[in-house]
């Protein structure tokens, strides 16, 4: 009896701790009527990862031409890292543009 009660126990406490999953595993919608059923998980991410959340799908649905649209299965972790990856290149292109005027700019 002793026994089955420890087994019981450990199965529970298994299934409850299976059950937790990160809120990055959740999946963004394709459709924006939806995205209401993500911003429980949306308000648990610190601000800089909502941040970077909203730039995506924004990217993603709004952005120029309407967007491509988010791809089936984006997770919000995917979705926070390619923002960030989009921002990067962004930033070095920019760079890479101000290069050649800051060259003219100390040229005689």
């Amino acid at each position: 009896m002793r026994v089955s009660l420890i087994i019981l126990m450990c199965l529970i406490l298994l299934g409850a701790c299976s059950g937790a999953k990160d809120i990055k595993d959740t999946l963004v919608p394709q459709d924006l009527a939806k995205m209401d059923t993500i911003k429980s998980a949306i308000e648990k991410l610190t601000p800089d990862e909502r941040e970077l959340a909203f730039g995506y799908i924004m990217r993603q649905t709004v952005g120029e031409k309407g967007g491509p649209g988010i791809p089936k299965g984006r997770t919000i972790g995917k979705a926070i890292t390619e923002q960030q990856k989009f921002k990067d290149d962004a930033a070095i292109e920019r760079a890479k543009q101000q290069e050649p005027k800051a060259s003219e700019a100390t040229s005689p």
